[in-house]
C-alpha cells in the first residue's frame, strides 16, 4: 500500500492543538475550523511535503509539540509537528525546507484567529 499524508480526505473539520511539550501535554492554545476551503488548502499544502522523511530527529521531553486533527464522517487523521517539523507518514522528518517553515507559520496564525 502506498503511503500518503491522508487516506480519507476531504475533511469537514480541523482542530489545531499546541501543547506545552511532547511530554507535558498541557494545552497551550487551540482552535477549530469548519471552513472547507481553508481545510482543503491546508491539506493540499501538507501533501506537497515529501511523505518519506530523509532524516530522524532526536528530541527531549521539552520538545515543542502540536497536532492537526482532520475529521470527516469516516474518521479522524492526525498530523504531528515536533520541534516545528512535520512528522511524515514514514515517521521520519524532512530536512529543513521553506515550505514547512511557511506552513508552520501559517498554522501559528490560524491558532491566533479569534483568540
Amino acid at each position: 500500500m502506498e503511503k500518503s499524508w491522508f487516506k480519507t480526505a476531504p475533511f469537514t473539520s480541523l482542530e489545531i492543538h499546541e501543547f506545552q511539550s511532547i511530554s507535558a501535554r498541557r494545552l497551550i492554545r487551540s482552535n477549530s475550523f469548519n471552513d472547507p476551503v481553508l481545510i482543503e488548502t491546508l491539506v493540499k499544502r501538507i501533501e506537497q511535503i515529501p511523505i518519506d522523511g530523509d532524516m530522524m530527529i532526536s528530541f527531549g521531553p521539552d520538545a515543542e509539540y502540536m497536532t492537526l486533527t482532520f475529521t470527516n464522517d469516516i474518521q479522524e487523521e492526525v498530523v504531528e509537528l515536533i520541534q516545528r517539523r512535520f512528522k511524515t507518514p514514514s515517521t521520519g522528518f524532512n530536512s529543513s525546507s521553506p515550505l514547512e517553515k511557511e506552513l508552520y507559520e501559517e498554522i501559528q496564525r490560524l491558532l491566533l484567529l479569534n483568540a
